[in-house]
């Protein structure tokens, strides 16, 4: 892969993160008005993941969330698959320490409507629960990247198979004793396009001819 198309390929990935966290910041802004989280809905319940990461097993629309930019970020940003894993999990530390700071702000005198403010903001979810870096949040995040990693690998094959097929097609002159069942099919200047045609082909018309 060239250094041109690793850069392309950062910029998305940056660019797709961005509009991620407007999207968070955007509806921070609008709980803080409302008191409504529209993305605390629950959408599954598993008791597997809850059990393999300590929780409880309720999910809303952020995991999914996610889950969805990690499959973006897999598909269009394939050869940073190592940075979007290691900003996945530096968000979820980032998380965790607003989460310890809100906490202490409002333990102490002084500081406890600021706290209560900023827990309105940005963290509860499902009632008196804190989103303070969640394991399941890293786990949708390389669930999701290795989704598209595999979607990518897949367009790329299917792209080059494309290409492949159509190098099957070649430019010979009208002089040029090649045996073909094909058609004209276009002219430029004395010259023909034909179908490919393999070698046995070729000696078959060496003994027609």
């Amino acid at each position: 892969m060239t250094t041109t198309t690793r850069k392309k390929e950062l910029k998305k990935g940056v660019l797709s993160y961005t509009v991620a966290f407007t999207l968070c910041v955007c509806v921070a802004i609008f709980r803080y008005i409302t008191g409504d989280d529209i993305m605390s809905l629950t959408v599954f319940r598993s008791k597997i993941i809850g059990d393999m990461t300590g929780e409880k097993g309720v999910y809303s629309l952020w995991p999914i969330s996610h889950f969805i930019l990690y499959v973006c970020l897999g598909y269009i940003a394939p050869s940073w698959w190592w940075l979007w894993i290691c900003l996945g999990v530096g968000w979820e530390i980032f998380e965790y320490c607003g989460g310890v700071l809100v906490r202490n702000l409002q333990s102490k005198q002084g500081t406890e409507s600021l706290g209560k403010k900023a827990e309105k903001m940005l963290m509860p979810q499902y009632g008196n629960e804190w989103v303070t870096g969640c394991q399941s949040d890293i786990l949708f995040n390389v669930t999701g990247l290795i989704l598209g990693l595999v979607i990518s690998k897949f367009s790329v094959e299917k792209s080059h198979n494309q290409q492949a097929k159509l190098n099957y097609k070649v430019i010979y002159s009208p002089e040029d004793n090649i045996f073909s069942t094909s058609s004209q099919t276009h002219k430029d200047k004395g010259r023909y396009d034909r179908s490919y045609v393999p070698p046995i082909a070729w000696a078959l018309s060496e003994d027609v001819h």
